[in-house]
């Protein structure tokens, strides 16, 4: 039976148990259950911050939320605002439900046993806490198709050692500091980063063999190099055992480096081809594909490759390998490290996975899995403690993980069902979570999303003034405070970026609040801004980041977390200092200074201002740093005009006018060649491309407000022309009674445009005012024409757009 399936079973288990005490109980003869009243301790946060982790805010006390089950003196739901249950309700079963699941991720296949190797004797068994599953643990099979083969016999053995202390430590790439990773020795031929092998590893599989002479231990001096043990990949690991032992020899392992760099890397995006790919035989897993690359690294050479065949189809089609998926491939990796490794067991994981409604989103209603019995099945942390997970959420994040016995299987009310929200929906909460599972510690994860919506969000190169940070620390108190790198106080972060990352890396030892007093005029900004650029982007050239501060946020926060990992944050010291040195951060378009910010202004006036070959320009002190000091051109655009900025700063400050990468290559290149003329044409150009685009504001703005009357002058008159045509219907009315009680008079009133069928002059005076209403222009057609030419202004505006950021 395998990993979610047993999870069902203890949970369908658990609820029969309830029913049936509850039915005891309204017979007289059962026993209530005690509950318990302790008082439940929420982690402490500075001042107003004692709200609960993450209950959406509408849940009620009149709600039933699924409780985890009791254990010592763990405080009832109701007091973190999730209600217990009533006896009848379904809730999680308690841990001891599945203490008796074998481990699903003992290493080692059908194999002779190894040599001896110390403390192998005493093996750990993990167990987990397993989930409510859907399906009974059967693998849908085509019709008519035979079951699969069973796996192949590889003549060698992997060790069935389980214990935290000899798994392996790298399956993720890693600092090699703090983890001791082994090599092959010089002579062998293959440099020590081309293959590499963590302790653990090495201890469990090479140590007790003569082979492992060919080994030494790993050193290197890059603090930036990030390696993965090799022995984290099956096929490596089957090698050993099949191919290296029973020939006494690492040439196998030797010749490993050389295969893996022909094959492509695979990220799990989505390729447009007919293939190559692998998939199931029999379709027992209809769903899978994987690409060379995975098959290679993570089938092939084990007892599962046989279930795999390879598949080209005739016609392109859109497909992408799902062992890039952390799910897939931990659950894989741990099934082949049982003892004895079951197709069947991971087709049944797979499917199900493949099975599972995605995650509803941040906010959303929490997506559910119905079981047979059309209950709705979430997870929710255990022992007490907040937390609220969708099936797709625990698979990808937490299942065949060090977390995933903090949360158990829960169902949910119908009411429930519209107020429980996922609380891994949000990328952070999944960030958090990852590093959480580091350390074996769900408090870490529950610290950091309990901070989420209390902190505010990082405002980045725009930032806030003194004035506006006022009020916030009047709304917030202490969770409004700002810090800086201690020793550094021109390096400030603010609150969001402390509480949700600083604290998160264990980082918060080398802050210190901002206790200067403050000062009008002045902008905070956040030096830990979030750069949207790829995380390997090289941090040796600004240019490659949206902006300046951007890049000095991702300096800043590779060193935090490389000192989170090494113990040691004198990398994060070193670069603030460093950067602290360095001119103040550009604001770019976002965010003007005045005068009391301090700031340097240069650049050049024009000397003929009718000449395109001349020009006028300010910058800051930054981008004139980063474009024409030390250039030939430094002396034409070194003026300094900091007085005249500050004399335009107006109400928003002054900003920099090359803001932009393009604007600043320009400057720099021709600063470099001394060619003030071209740099001239294209700045010029660029300046009334500018202003012809911001002409455009203004002309919208009364576009606007021409709209915005027109559409009340037209409400005008329709309601005018209701009530004209409500009046004339209600005197022809009147008119009627009168007519209606007369006889013929033998005359008829009315006109060509009203006929001459009234007996009155008061019912033909009647008729012509309601035809005169129907008549009434309402506007209807000067405001369809004022809308259309709002559409041309726009369009117009966009085409004067476009062609700015062309040079912008």
């Amino acid at each position: 039976m395998n990993f979610l399936n047993k999870a069902r079973k203890k949970a369908e288990e658990a609820l029969r148990e309830i029913q049936a005490q509850a039915q005891a109980q309204t017979q007289g003869i059962g026993q209530s259950h005690q509950q318990n009243t302790n008082q439940y301790n929420p982690h402490q946060y500075p001042q107003q911050n004692q709200q609960q982790f993450s209950p959406p805010p509408q849940f009620h006390q009149q709600q039933h939320y699924p409780p985890p089950p009791s254990q010592g003196s763990q405080p009832p739901y109701s007091q973190q605002g999730y209600p217990a249950p009533p006896s009848n309700q379904y809730s999680s079963p308690p841990p001891q439900a599945f203490r008796d699941v074998p481990s699903t991720s003992t290493p080692g296949q059908q194999y002779p046993p190894p040599p001896p190797q110390p403390n192998r004797d005493q093996v750990h068994q993990q167990s987990y806490q397993q989930p409510p599953q859907v399906q009974p643990a059967s693998v849908p099979q085509a019709h008519g198709a035979q079951a699969p083969a069973p796996p192949p016999q590889v003549a060698a053995v992997a060790p069935s050692v389980r214990d935290v202390g000899r798994k392996c430590l790298a399956k993720e790439p890693v600092i090699p500091f703090h983890t001791k990773f082994y090599c092959f020795i010089p002579s062998i031929g293959v440099s020590g980063e081309s293959f590499t092998i963590c302790s653990n590893c090495f201890q469990v599989n090479l140590a007790s063999y003569n082979l492992a002479s060919n080994f030494m231990e790993f050193r290197t001096t890059n603090e930036n190099l990030r390696i993965t043990c090799d022995f984290s990949f099956p096929r490596v690991r089957n090698t050993w055992y099949s191919q290296c032992i029973p020939r006494n020899t690492v040439q196998p392992l030797m010749d490993f480096p050389c295969f893996t760099e022909t094959l492509s890397p695979c990220d799990g995006s989505t390729i447009s081809s007919p293939g190559p790919f692998w998939i199931t035989k029999n379709q027992t897993i209809p769903d899978l594909a994987i690409c060379q690359t995975c098959f290679e690294l993570f089938l092939r050479l084990t007892p599962f490759e046989g279930q795999f065949e390879n598949k080209t189809y005739a016609e392109t089609r859109d497909w992408s390998c799902d062992l890039a998926q952390p799910f897939f491939k931990r659950c894989l990796i741990a099934e082949l490290e049982n003892t004895n490794p079951s197709f069947q067991d991971l087709a049944s994981e797979f499917n199900l996975r493949f099975k599972m409604p995605p995650c509803s989103g941040v906010g959303q209603p929490i997506s559910t899995l119905e079981n047979e019995k059309s209950q709705s099945l979430i997870f929710t942390a255990l022992g007490g403690k907040t937390g609220n997970l969708c099936f797709a959420c625990f698979s990808d994040c937490l299942a065949n993980t060090s977390l995933q016995d903090d949360f158990g299987g829960a169902a949910l009310t119908a009411e429930q069902k519209t107020t429980v929200t996922c609380d891994l929906a949000s990328g952070y909460s999944k960030s958090a979570m990852e590093i959480a599972i580091q350390r074996c510690d769900s408090e870490v994860w529950r610290t950091a999303v309990g901070m989420v919506g209390k902190v505010g969000v990082c405002f980045g190169r725009k930032g806030t003034t003194e004035e506006e940070w006022e009020k916030k620390v009047a709304e917030h108190g202490s969770l409004a405070q700002w810090w800086h790198v201690t020793n550094h106080p021109s390096i400030e972060i603010c609150p969001s970026c402390y509480w949700l990352f600083v604290r998160l890396f264990k980082a918060d030892s080398v802050f210190s609040p901002v206790t200067r007093p403050l000062r009008a005029g002045i902008v905070r900004i956040c030096f830990l801004a979030v750069s949207t650029t790829a995380l390997d982007t090289p941090t040796k050239n600004p240019d490659l980041f949206e902006n300046s501060l951007t890049w000095r946020g991702r300096r800043l926060r590779n060193a935090i977390s490389t000192g989170s990992e090494l113990g040691d944050f004198s990398l994060l010291l070193s670069e603030a200092a460093s950067i602290s040195q360095e001119p103040s951060p550009c604001g770019g378009n976002d965010r003007g200074f005045k005068s009391p910010s301090g700031r340097k202004w240069y650049g050049r006036i024009s000397q003929n201002q009718a000449s395109n070959d001349d020009c006028t320009i300010v910058m800051c002190e930054e981008c004139w740093s980063r474009t024409v000091k030390g250039n030939r051109l430094q002396n034409e655009f070194s003026m300094d005009l900091t007085d005249a900025a500050y004399q335009n700063e107006g109400a928003t400050g002054y900003m920099c006018q090359p803001y932009s990468n393009r604007a600043r290559k320009e400057l720099r290149d021709a600063a470099q060649r001394g060619d003030i003329t071209s740099f001239a044409r294209y700045w010029n150009t660029r300046a009334a491309l500018q202003r012809k685009r911001d002409e455009w504001v203004l002309i919208l703005q009364q576009q606007a407000i021409k709209m915005q009357m027109q559409n009340h002058q037209q409400s005008m008159n329709m309601m005018l022309k209701f009530n004209a045509q409500a009046n004339a219907l209600s005197r022809i009315g009147s008119a009627g009674i009168v007519e209606a009680a007369m006889s013929d008079p033998g005359v008829r009133y009315g006109n060509s445009q009203i006929g001459y069928d009234s007996y009155t002059r008061g019912r033909a005076e009647a008729e012509q005012e309601f035809r005169d209403a129907q008549n009434m222009d309402t506007g209807s057609g000067s405001s369809m024409s004022m809308a259309a030419q709002s559409q041309r202004f726009i369009q117009l505006a966009a085409i004067d757009e476009a062609a700015f950021k062309e040079y912008e």
